[in-house]
């Protein structure tokens, strides 16, 4: 697009830092549009058809609030062009969602489906995005004796990780040692693992200085990794798998160790051979999520219901949000967490649901998207906490359906907490995004 004032992001990844972008306060008004695409067939020649009607259905609530039709004409027409730009059509992916606000249009192609959507409020919708963001979300320490890299990943995507003071080599990490124990380096070549060999031991000499490099990663990696449970998986030369897990404090490295030097490896490529890793790690797990709740049940540290977990995330509280899959929870963007919940959505509504997960991202915790089945007593929101809950406060005023009429957590005859499938993590850290 070369219209002034126009941002696209067709192709870029969508990750966490976009998401706190279009989290931002905007100027309003912010039409947030959602279809599902097509990568090819015949189904490909409805997408533009699809964006059409959105983007009229756009329009019409525009109107509904307020908007002269003229108005809603200018404000639309930047997505309105795309509709017949066939290069634009060219590279879809599963799904393409758009937002349009006065002079932005930001869209993204992602592998992910949507159902038709357009929404048009004082903010841009973003729950159908939350799967994005780190879904089954990992860690990936890429180790060679040169070098030493920390990404966050997922299922979609994979991001770089400022490691701060942790060592960046074995050089490094050994700098300080005696010289009569000081290793040196020989590189066999440009794309060559570096070599380190001591004076005299051999290979134990050599597994040595890699336990003391290993340790001094994993000391400087603690805190990073102790912020969000995920798993880890290493990558590297097989043997370096057992010598690091021998040294390291983080409770969750995978066995398996994504083999090969990492160094001759592109992001795009560790990602790659990543993940079938990741997800056969994960489907290895199907109990965690269902144990860590029953626990922090027993703990008293879990919030059931809108009201409970706004009133959590609103304070930092919530360690693990755990969301309906196909739930939302429309209201008038001025109405007070205890207010009238609206049936079906009405035009210029928010979804409080965007408000709560966007809420626990900032401070810090896990993101859920599971199916309704399988929350805890049928709750619309459930949460993990920080710490225990408070004494509920007395029901709040409201009406038709309200943000509090939800199964207390604490209740002595609450149901059995049901299995809980995982569907992913959704906190990750992106650089460059």
């Amino acid at each position: 697009m070369t219209t002034a004032g126009i941002r696209t992001d067709e192709s870029d990844p969508f990750g966490r830092l976009k998401l706190d972008q279009l989290a931002q306060p905007q100027r309003s008004p912010c039409v947030s549009l959602y279809l599902p695409t097509h990568r090819a067939g015949a189904d490909t020649e409805q997408d533009p058809i699809r964006l059409r009607n959105a983007v009229a259905a756009a329009e019409r609530e525009l109107v509904v609030l307020g908007w002269r039709t003229a108005d809603a004409e200018d404000l639309l027409d930047p997505a309105r062009q795309l509709i017949g730009d066939r290069h634009f059509w060219r590279h879809q992916t599963d799904g393409l969602a758009l937002f349009i606000g006065p002079g932005v249009l930001r869209t993204f192609r992602v592998p992910i489906t949507f159902e038709e959507l357009a929404v048009v409020s004082t903010q841009f919708h973003l729950r159908p995005l939350l799967p994005l963001v780190g879904a089954e979300a990992f860690w990936l320490l890429a180790l060679s004796q040169n070098a030493e890299r920390l990404f966050r990943g997922s299922r979609h995507a994979i991001a770089a990780v400022d490691t701060g003071h942790a060592p960046t080599s074995m050089a490094e990490a050994l700098a300080h040692e005696d010289p009569e124990k000081q290793l040196q380096v020989r590189s066999t070549g440009p794309t060559s693992t570096a070599q380190f060999h001591g004076h005299g031991g051999g290979d134990e000499d050599d597994k040595a200085a890699l336990e003391r490099y290993f340790r001094a990663v994993d000391r400087g990696l603690h805190d990073i990794l102790l912020n969000l449970p995920a798993p880890l998986l290493l990558a590297g030369v097989s043997y370096y798998g057992p010598i690091y897990r021998g040294v390291s404090k983080h409770p969750r490295i995978i066995e398996t160790v994504l083999a090969g030097n990492p160094e001759n490896l592109s992001v795009l490529e560790l990602h790659e051979r990543a993940w079938p890793l990741i997800e056969t790690e994960l489907a290895t797990q199907p109990d965690d999520l269902h144990d860590r709740y029953a626990q922090s049940r027993a703990a008293g540290r879990v919030a059931e219901g809108i009201a409970a977990v706004s009133a959590a995330a609103t304070e930092g509280r919530i360690e693990l949000l755990l969301l309906q899959r196909d739930h939302h929870c429309w209201a008038a963007h001025n109405q007070a967490p205890a207010s009238e919940v609206h049936d079906e959505r009405q035009p210029g509504d928010i979804d409080l649901l965007d408000e709560i997960a966007l809420r626990t991202l900032r401070a810090g915790g896990d993101v859920i998207v599971i199916d309704d089945a399988d929350m805890p007593n049928g709750a619309i929101a459930a949460a993990v906490l920080r710490y225990p809950q408070r004494a509920s406060s007395p029901p709040g005023r409201g009406s038709r359906h309200r943000l509090d009429d939800q199964p207390d957590a604490q209740s002595p005859d609450a149901r059995p907490h049901p299995r809980v499938g995982i569907d992913g993590h959704l906190r990750l850290s992106e650089r460059g995004s």
